[in-house]
């Protein structure tokens, strides 16, 4: 289960509406939170822990030195990593599990503010007293009893013992909480905006993706039905096609991409179509090695370019024509390549709708990084992609 999935659960786990700031003691959902925890999760926290224990040995030895008092060292580690471990124990049990239920991903209340306010200073008193307790009970170390702060002459030095020595330890711990909530929350941000992002540019791709559905069956229809009064045989086992090429469609639900094999095994369908129609103008092959066939690409892109060629480059020349499909690897992943006759211009006006829309739904897939080009040598028209693997 996710984090972003956790901070959404109500008192009986199961997704709350209107989460109430104080629900997330519920023991189910605290329980649910602590076992529940990403990879990138631990690391930040063992990071934090060790950084820790770093910074305060050396902050501690630093003025062990100033003050002329070099020993207990052993004393300054041990505290170090009893903090660093109350430190991560807190955060975990209690703070974490009181973000994802009353901040994380959702609208933050002044209710939610002053519980978790409330629940930072427990923790850092808390935290305080049991290093304390800890430390006292140990045969080898003894707390802190006093820290003293000289500037230079003895007489004008400040000594901090007894309460005020106890609320300077709360404010540091308070503010070592107040620094982890504020990572904590940054990270979940930035987080919550890569998944936004990520479901932005998914709807933007199934868009995409849809548009070029009925263009591709208005050209098949439009191709069977100049095959229905001349061989009717003929007619249904391009319906039989058609149908097969609905049911791959229908079949797609919300997947947005599918492998080259696929893609070349659509557009040989529509290609057998479009030939009752243009025989003996049309002509195609393909060459896509075996390495390529699982290359993965946004759906109907290779359908698209098809259509594309038939619609600008065959049907507008009432002489032999021809589209050949190819690809092989590239460096940094499969170069395919469309390539197809042409001659006249075509009597239609092209809007470009269609290689514009293959254009953006390569670079949406690939986060910018596929290439797309195209240009007219002689009397071949080129659309060549380049999609990173």
């Amino acid at each position: 289960m996710s984090e972003a999935a956790l901070g959404k659960l109500g008192p009986g786990g199961g997704t709350a509406e209107s989460p109430d700031p104080t629900a997330w003691y519920h023991w189910r959902q605290w329980l649910k939170t602590i076992t529940h925890a990403s990879r990138f999760y631990w690391s930040l926290q063992v990071i934090n822990a060790l950084g820790s224990v770093f910074l305060t040995v050396q902050i501690l030895r630093s003025a062990a030195q100033m003050s002329g008092d070099i020993s207990g060292h052993g004393n300054v580690l041990a505290g170090a990593v009893l903090d660093a471990v109350m430190l991560l124990a807190t955060t975990h049990l209690l703070i974490r599990p009181l973000l994802l239920g009353t901040l994380v991903h959702q609208r933050p209340t002044a209710r939610a503010w002053g519980v978790l306010a409330a629940a930072l200073l427990f923790s850092a008193s808390i935290t305080v007293l049991a290093g304390d307790l800890l430390t006292s009970l140990s045969l080898q170390h003894r707390p802190v009893q006093e820290i003293r702060f000289n500037t230079g002459a003895a007489e004008f030095g400040v000594a901090l013992v007894g309460w005020q020595l106890f609320v300077m330890q709360v404010v540091n711990a308070l503010a070592a909480y107040m620094l982890w909530v504020a990572v904590y929350l940054g990270w979940k941000a930035i987080e919550a905006r890569r998944e936004l992002s990520r479901q932005v540019r998914h709807a933007r791709l199934w868009q995409l993706t849809r548009q070029m559905g009925p263009h591709f069956l208005f050209n098949a229809f439009n191709s069977i039905r100049g095959l229905m009064y001349e061989d009717r045989d003929r007619a249904a086992q391009l319906i039989t096609r058609l149908s097969d090429l609905l049911r791959v469609q229908l079949g797609l639900n919300e997947d947005t991409h599918q492998s080259l094999r696929d893609e070349c095994r659509m557009a040989r369908d529509y290609l057998e179509i479009e030939l009752a129609r243009l025989e003996p103008r049309l002509a195609f092959s393909f060459d896509v090695p075996r390495d390529c066939e699982q290359f993965v690409l946004p759906t109907l892109t290779v359908l698209t370019a098809v259509e594309n060629a038939i619609k600008h480059g065959i049907v507008p020349n009432t002489g032999p024509g021809w589209i050949r499909i190819s690809a092989h690897r590239g460096v940094h992943g499969c170069v395919l390549e469309v390539a197809n006759s042409y001659g006249a211009p075509s009597s239609a006006e092209s809007t470009g709708i269609g290689l514009k829309n293959l254009r953006e739904r390569l670079l949406l897939s690939t986060n910018g990084a596929a290439k797309v080009e195209q240009w007219t040598e002689r009397d071949t028209f080129h659309l060549r992609m380049e999609i990173p693997e």
